[in-house]
């Protein structure tokens, strides 16, 4: 995991150290999103997140105990549970392999810094807008 999201030795909570019971040091990150809970798709906004778990605002509340998806824009579909209700939304605890909580470590620490030092984004390719659907023909001449 990225030691810039590794558990911190202890917290602070309205100036008083507190104990941090985390597995992983959460951040403020504002991240749109939307889960899925029984069928019905909901939108959410984070106000903070962890490679293990979030805190997100959302008008819809599922209730404490169920499974969740959540799409992240910039990070992707996490599956998890929801694990504390609050006033404006809820807790979820990410359901996630290790490697994936790792790949989630990094680009947590990537959305944090990229406008701070004015990081490209690390793929070998350049994105290109599609102009229309994509059409592909193999090497038997069947389109598809």
């Amino acid at each position: 995991m990225s030691a810039a999201l590794a558990k911190p030795a202890s917290g602070q909570f309205n100036g008083r150290a507190k104990h941090d019971r985390r597995r992983h040091y959460r951040v403020s990150l504002r991240l749109n999103g939307r889960f899925l809970h029984e069928g019905s798709d909901h939108t959410f906004l984070t106000q903070n997140i962890s490679c293990g778990g979030a805190h997100v605002e959302s008008a819809a509340v599922p209730s404490m105990g169920s499974r969740v998806v959540c799409y992240f824009d910039d990070l992707g579909r996490v599956s998890g549970e929801v694990t504390r209700i609050t006033d404006d939304g809820f807790a979820v605890a990410f359901q996630t392999p290790q490697h994936k909580r790792d790949k989630l470590a990094d680009r947590l620490v990537w959305l944090l810094n990229h406008k701070k030092y004015d990081l490209e984004d690390e793929r070998s390719a350049p994105r290109k807008a599609a102009g229309g659907p994509a059409l592909i023909t193999r090497a038997n001449g069947t389109k598809l």
